[in-house]
Parts: C-alpha cells; sequence; structure tokens
C-alpha cells in the first residue's frame, strides 16, 4: 500500500505531513507518495520494493496533519523510528547549509504576513511581545543577531531594528531564509510550525528560545521557555486588532521567567 498526501500545505505544516506520513509507512512497511515540491527532490519514498505506485492508496482527510486524528492507524508508530525519519527527509530537501562561524550568534525568527494582514487570523497564533525578544537578547549578550521574517508587518520588526541597530535583516527569499536558519546554533522563534519542522533537519542547532504557550513538536536539542501565560491568557484569542498590536510592543515580563527542556 500507498500513504498518500494529496495536498501539500505551507511549508512548516508540509513538513510535518511528511513527518507523520513516513512514520507510518516505516511502521506498517508502506510506502509514501508526496506532492511535488519545489524544495524536495523526489514524490516516491520507497520504503517497501514490493510495492509499485500504483497500488493501492491509503488518504487522510486532514493530509496527515493531525496525528490524533488518522483512523486505523497505532499512535506508537509516532514516538518510533524518529532518527530514521529525520534522516529520510534530510535526504530528499534539497537545501543545505553549512553553519555560521563562532557560536556567538542568534537567529531570530518573527512570525509576520498573514497573521497581521489577514481580517480573520488564526486565532491560536499568537505572537510574542517585544519584551520576549528583547530579554532573550538582554541576558544572552549575542554578538551577531540576525532577524528573519517574510515582511515588517509584525510591529515587533521595526522595534526591535530601533533598539539593535547591530541586527542584520533583509527580505530575501524563502529559501535564503531556510538557509540561514539550518546555518543556526541559537534561535529564537515565535510561533508556527515552520522554525520546529526546519530545525528537525538542522545539523548546526544547539538551542531554541520558545514561548510558554508554543510547543515544538519536535525537540532536536535544548529548548528555552519563557513563560509567557499571562500574556497568552489577556491577549487569546488572535485577532490583529489596534489594543492586541499596542500590548505587544507594550507587554513587561516578569523578572524571571525561563525554563529549560533538552532533548
Amino acid at each position: 500500500m500507498n500513504i498518500k498526501i494529496r495536498v501539500a500545505y505551507r511549508l512548516g505544516n508540509f513538513l510535518k505531513q511528511l513527518r507523520y506520513a513516513i512514520h507510518i509507512g516505516l511502521f506498517y512497511n508502506y510506502n509514501v507518495i508526496i506532492p511535488e515540491h519545489a524544495l524536495l527532490n523526489t514524490t516516491y519514498l520507497v520504503i517497501n520494493n514490493t510495492i509499485t505506485m500504483d497500488a493501492q492508496e491509503i488518504t487522510n482527510k486532514d493530509e496527515f496533519f493531525y496525528s490524533k486524528r488518522i483512523d486505523n492507524v497505532d499512535k506508537s508508530a509516532f514516538s518510533m523510528n524518529r532518527a530514521k525519519v529525520r534522516n529520510m527527509i534530510k535526504e530528499i530537501f534539497i537545501l543545505k547549509s553549512s553553519p555560521i562561524n563562532g557560536s556567538d550568534h542568534v537567529v531570530i525568527h518573527i512570525r509576520s504576513g498573514d497573521l497581521f494582514s489577514e481580517r480573520r487570523p488564526h486565532g491560536a497564533y499568537l505572537s510574542p511581545p517585544l519584551s520576549y525578544y528583547t530579554d532573550i537578547i538582554s541576558t544572552r549578550s549575542y554578538e551577531n543577531i540576525y532577524l528573519v521574517a517574510e515582511d515588517r508587518r509584525n510591529p515587533c520588526i521595526n522595534r526591535l531594528l530601533e533598539l539593535y541597530p547591530k541586527i542584520v535583516f533583509k527580505l530575501q527569499t524563502l529559501e535564503d531564509d531556510i538557509k540561514l536558519i539550518l546555518a543556526a546554533s541559537n534561535v529564537i522563534m515565535s510561533v508556527g510550525t515552520f522554525i520546529p519542522e526546519l530545525l528537525n533537519l538542522s545539523d548546526n542547532i544547539k538551542s531554541i528560545h520558545a514561548p510558554s504557550y508554543w510547543q515544538p513538536s519536535v525537540i532536536v536539542c535544548t529548548v528555552h521557555k519563557t513563560d509567557l501565560s499571562h500574556y497568552h491568557k489577556i491577549m487569546s484569542p488572535w485577532r490583529n486588532i489596534p489594543e492586541q498590536l499596542q500590548t505587544m510592543l507594550s507587554y513587561r515580563l516578569p523578572p524571571v521567567n525561563q525554563v529549560s527542556l533538552s532533548k
């Protein structure tokens, strides 16, 4: 049989779809049919050489994005073969990256785009406040700071650039953004699947900073969680209204609010 992903979602979500589909394929000894994608070098992953592409297909209404909603699958499949799944995705992912020289650097990824341009953005995707980033930067004293974002709609972006003129930031292609992220030893993430799923493919990552309300789906290194439970309570759901945009810039964190999790 073939596990078939019919539709590829946005990149972070697609990598999650692919990861779950491969977990199922390895558990049941099935192959995986993948939608054509510019960043992958194949549309067919062969796990069982006796199965061909015209064999019976197994699909899922959520395109294998939600592991808990995949019916008739032993859920233990998703906790097995993690290293093998990771390596299989790395082999077909066309972008590679050499490490950034030295360890005294950080790459900040700030989710912007649709969360700040749509009238009804996804309510669960709450961007961290400005103080989340400034607190991490001030306590770590990184020599080199890089910022990655698809545009400048998130108000934290322009304010960070004002506060830290040495930040390296330019709007560039998705491919160049990915190469920079994969090259990083230290990353500050905001929300979404993009960073956790990409860093699952990284050979260079050492630490990730994440808001407490966002649980990375895969942990490949030390994760430093910043307690934003109060912020999450007063800001949810995300609606992209002026009051929320102002709170993002004015909210102050309590003095001690970080915990660390190891892979």
